[in-house]
């Protein structure tokens, strides 16, 4: 058994395999449409969640403009892939061990900021996006497999949109 202990590194790639950057990126908070609910016999109002999800969004943070970079900013769906390595503690082994993990996303420019210039300072331009399908993969087994216009919604293996998509006649 493996203790994660820290994310080690990671780079962002565009179309599999063009570098942009080494970034400090912030995975989107996965967030469920939600129906308030009320109504006779009820003790009170409950937040249904729907199966849909909200806008997933993802940051992105580079430290100086890179013109690779400037390929985020046009107006099209790209696929990115961030890769990176988690440092762990085998308990078994007794010794550190790493392993790699990987959010693929379709996504589009939502923010494109050219940062501020100051001497002798990062830039640290935060590029915003939104996407509309989301892989994570951790150690080679994918957790999650998100599209919004499929629908798809894979987690640990189980298709929670498999019906909808089934009685629009999507399958």
């Amino acid at each position: 058994m493996r203790l994660p202990k820290l994310f080690r590194n990671a780079r962002v790639y565009l179309d599999g395999n063009l570098l942009i950057g080494i970034a400090k990126f912030t995975l989107p908070e996965l967030e469920y449409v939600t129906e308030e609910d009320d109504g006779f016999g009820y003790g009170g109002k409950i937040e249904i969640p729907t199966g849909m999800l909200e806008p997933i969004t993802l940051k992105m943070s580079f430290r100086a403009v890179c013109p690779e970079a400037f390929n985020l900013a046009a107006p099209v769906y790209q696929d990115l892939s961030f890769r990176g390595d988690i440092l762990a503690y085998d308990l078994e082994g007794a010794e550190s061990v790493s392993y790699p993990y990987q959010v693929d996303a379709t996504a589009k420019a939502k923010k494109f900021p050219l940062g501020e210039a100051e001497a002798n300072k990062a830039q640290d331009l935060e590029v915003e996006m939104t996407a509309s399908a989301l892989t994570v993969i951790l150690d080679g087994n994918e957790l999650m497999d998100i599209d919004i216009f499929v629908p798809k919604l894979i987690i640990n293996g189980t298709d929670y949109a498999a019906d909808m998509a089934a009685h629009m006649g999507m399958n």
